[in-house]
């Protein structure tokens, strides 16, 4: 009788346990908001930040491959970029600069949807130069 109260409270606890996360994963990521996320500073500091922290790489340099990344991702209530892909590339390691250069970003100010931050997603064209 002990074993089959103690296992209930456990399996209970488990799958409240498991509730909370899955609620956490699944929480609306929003396209528009009542108030759009922006970078601390504005866009333009943001575009010098990508443009001093992205380096082509020797293959690019080499291969004269530049011009604009497009990559979406979601900018989290606390204004860390997440989730972040690659739409539309343009190869030889430059991809793989850009999402690693957002990863590093600093922090944006969060959308907002009724006065409360909320996940936002957001696509933006990247320059390599």
């Amino acid at each position: 009788m002990i074993k089959l109260a103690i296992s209930c409270f456990i399996f209970g606890f488990l799958s409240i346990f498991t509730q909370k996360i899955t609620a956490q994963s699944t929480e609306v990521i929003y396209k528009m908001t009542e108030q759009a996320p922006i970078p601390k500073g504005g866009l333009s500091t943001f575009y010098n930040y990508t443009e001093d922290n992205i380096k082509r790489t020797p293959i690019a340099k080499q291969k004269g491959i530049k011009g604009q990344v497009f990559v979406q991702f979601v900018v989290e209530k606390d204004g860390a970029l997440s989730n972040i892909k690659v739409i539309k590339g343009i190869g030889a390691g430059c991809d793989e600069e850009v999402i690693k250069c957002l990863k590093n970003a600093p922090r944006w100010q969060p959308g907002k949807q009724k006065g409360q931050p909320v996940r936002v997603q957001q696509t933006l064209a990247i320059a390599v130069r």
